[in-house]
């Protein structure tokens, strides 16, 4: 086993003045291929020797107040490989390298065991301003680096953590290898997603969804599956099971008895890995996927495509933001600028594009504008979605397309609309049930995602629910409908949920911390500095990241840290101060100057 020697926690120097850090590369959408593969033009393809393929965390959801050991238990690299490197995401960290553990054959194929292990003082050390929270239920703990792969171009390893407060719900079980609660279920398959060693996409959708419906009712849909195990370097597909919409791009057929739908319901199937289905975008973007876009931009205008699954994936282009970016994230989206076209923040909250809600039935032809599309679609990045900085140039040459030339591809849009979609999340697992704190943890993801009172909370992101997204067109609904059992009705709250008193990691505040306050409300903050690696704090800081904000825009409450360590920090928001922060703390002793948060999570919402 390989185990990260113990830190002395050493906090590096950083300007006050600059936003918090978004280190982590995002989830990979792996829609294009899956559909290719479905309709029999591309091959499988296995991982390549030396890839990362998928571990188990220990313990399985990381709470913030945890002290412990983190293991990556059965952590598979496919083929003979003795030892990997591993970046950690903490700052100042080296190239670790693991040994492995030993070696063994799943579907025939030789695959590496390793099981790294860190102490709590690295945990201490990653959580240095990074950002998770209620709206990421996910901590980045670093990147793989196969073969010689530097960092920056490795692949994301993602843990699955939550609040200390994370809301406990009633679980049943049916059977041995059946559980649900209101809004997750969990089923036992043992070896299922074995054959993802030898193919990047294998995994049995239809064995999962149509042991589902033994025991729930066929009254969905989509299917969300997230395996219990994490995926390396994986982020989520839809799968079409059935169209019954033509104009989009995509023929009509149903394929859904095939998947356990004897009602004919089913139409989306849905692979999410890691904690990713928890999120608002991933989870909305996958949902788009049962319309588009599968519009053949290089037929249409001549386009020579760049980005992610550019095949399913929305081009470069001037049309607003959207969900299905093949070079954009929905947070992105360009604008005319004083010099030209250039890239800006997708005000909160971001929405779908107008060819989505076209494509879905919900905006009529007449009320989509002219699309404005760049011949230098690889401008950014040539491979992936990103995040360009604000304000920089989108260069090279435009041409323009109408809806009217994609009716005349494709033919007018025409088919069911929908106002609500019915999704079951399911949890498989692989060598024993979820525990109560998992169960907890995804009923809370699936619950928060369909946004039950219609708040439309904002992440910090500038992500909002589905229906926020869709403009209140299309309502998620996620509750669980039991065959013969009773259905199970949760009440939490998941609009403006608080922080745990230890959420902070180096603080303990006096009571629970509220994610939600009001303009011109005075607010209080008091509690003790809990930080081991120092003791002579004299000073702390609360300050508040707006999202997409700039310097003059943050939030600072300061206040003074007493010999017994107590603290009491005061504000009153202010007009003008609404809108979506991340709350970070950051502590100081005699001339230590600048540093980096200590703690740093979201969404806190003004209004």
């Amino acid at each position: 086993m390989s185990v990260a020697c113990g830190l002395v926690r050493l906090i590096a120097q950083q300007p006050l003045d600059l936003p918090p850090r978004n280190e982590a590369a995002a989830e990979i959408c792996s829609t294009g291929r899956d559909r290719l593969r479905q309709l029999g033009l591309v091959q499988p393809v296995a991982p390549a020797e030396g890839l990362g393929l998928s571990f188990q965390q220990d313990p399985a959801l990381l709470f913030p107040d945890y002290s412990g050991t983190l293991t990556l238990r059965d952590f598979l690299v496919a083929g003979d490989v003795a030892t990997i490197r591993f970046k950690p995401s903490f700052d100042g960290s080296d190239i670790e390298t693991w040994q492995r553990v030993g070696s063994r054959r799943i579907n025939g194929r030789l695959v590496s065991v390793f099981e790294p292990s860190w102490p709590t003082s690295v945990i201490d050390r990653v959580l240095v301003a990074k950002r998770w929270g209620w709206d990421q239920l996910g901590l980045y703990w670093g990147e793989l680096l196969p073969g010689a792969v530097e960092p920056g171009s490795g692949h994301s390893i993602w843990l699955r953590m939550a609040p200390s407060n994370l809301p406990h719900v009633e679980v049943r079980t049916i059977g041995a290898d059946v559980q649900y609660s209101s809004h997750a279920v969990n089923l036992l398959i043992p070896g299922w997603g074995d054959s993802y060693v030898n193919d990047d996409a294998g995994f049995n959708l239809a064995q999962v969804t149509s042991k589902f419906y033994q025991s729930f009712a066929d009254s969905y849909d989509g299917i969300a599956i997230v395996p219990d195990q994490h995926l390396v370097n994986y982020g989520a597909f839809h799968r079409n099971v059935q169209n019954q919409v033509r104009g989009i791009g995509m023929s009509v057929f149903d394929d859904s008895v095939a998947y356990g739908s004897q009602s004919h319901r089913l139409r989306g199937v849905e692979l999410f890995a890691e904690y990713f289905v928890a999120e608002h975008d991933s989870s909305t973007h996958e949902i788009s996927h049962q319309w588009g876009d599968y519009i053949d931009w290089t037929r249409l205008t001549g386009l020579s495509r760049a980005g992610h699954q550019p095949s399913a994936h929305d081009p470069l282009w001037a049309n607003g933001e959207t969900f299905l970016g093949a070079v954009l994230y929905p947070n992105r989206r360009v604008a005319q600028g004083p010099s030209g076209w250039q890239i800006e923040q997708t005000p909160p909250a971001a929405r779908m594009n107008p060819l989505s809600l076209y494509a879905m039935g919900h905006l009529p032809k007449e009320q989509v504008p002219e699309i404005t599309l760049f011949d230098e679609q690889g401008q950014f990045e040539a491979t992936a979605a990103s995040s360009p900085a604000i304000g920089r140039a989108v260069t090279g040459a435009t041409r323009t397309a109408t809806i009217y030339n994609v009716i005349g591809m494709l033919g007018e849009r025409s088919g069911p609309v929908d106002t609500e979609w019915h999704r079951a999340t399911v949890i498989v697992s692989r060598d024993r049930l979820l525990s109560q704190r998992e169960m907890d943890y995804w009923t809370f993801a699936a619950r928060r995602l369909e946004d039950p009172n219609g708040v439309g909370v904002i992440g910090y992101d500038g992500y909002g629910s589905l229906e926020v997204a869709s403009g209140h067109r299309l309502d998620l609904r996620t509750d669980i409908r039991p065959l013969s059992a009773p259905a199970l009705s949760e009440t939490f709250e998941v609009d403006y949920p608080v922080l745990g008193r230890r959420d902070f990691r180096d603080v303990i505040f006096d009571t629970d911390v509220a994610t939600h306050y009001r303009i011109g409300e005075r607010v209080q903050w008091s509690g003790v500095v809990s930080a081991r690696d120092r003791n002579d704090f004299d000073r702390m800081l609360i300050r508040f990241w707006k999202t997409g904000g700039t310097t003059d825009q943050a939030i600072r409450v300061t206040a003074s840290v007493s010999s017994r360590s107590s603290f009491i920090a005061e504000t009153r928001f202010q007009p003008g101060q609404a809108g979506t922060y991340l709350m970070e703390v950051f502590l100081f002793w005699p001339n230590s100057g600048s540093q980096f948060s200590r703690a740093a999570l979201s969404p806190i919402v003004v209004d």
